[in-house]
């Protein structure tokens, strides 16, 4: 819903996607040229990350050659999205990004 998504990002359809993540370069284009023929002969490619942007992913994505998918979402929203996107053939994982502090620490640097 559009409630969920954060003041100044920019999301679309299957092509490029801006995340604005505060960089004075401007947003992140979030794009996978592989997305739009893998989806035209794996429907559920463009499903997910159609269901991703409709629970209020600020970004939605096949990975690489398709073996996943991935979305961006605000913390209060990714929570929300979890069990929107519960479903039995769908693997649905809640992660978050950490600072390299913090990724340090947890594998003992």
């Amino acid at each position: 819903p559009e409630e969920d998504r954060d003041p100044g990002e920019v999301a679309g359809g299957p092509g490029p996607m801006a995340l604005d993540v505060g960089w004075p370069t401007g947003p992140i284009e979030v794009t996978n040229d592989l997305q739009r023929p893998v989806a035209k002969r794996h429907p559920v490619v463009q499903e997910i990350a159609d269901a991703c942007r409709q629970a209020g992913a600020r970004v939605a994505a096949m990975t690489g050659s398709g073996s996943a998918a991935f979305a961006v979402f605000s913390e209060a929203a990714a929570k929300r999205a979890v069990a929107r996107l519960r479903r039995p053939d769908w693997l649905v994982i809640l992660t978050r990004t950490l600072v390299r502090r913090e990724a340090g620490r947890h594998v003992g640097l």
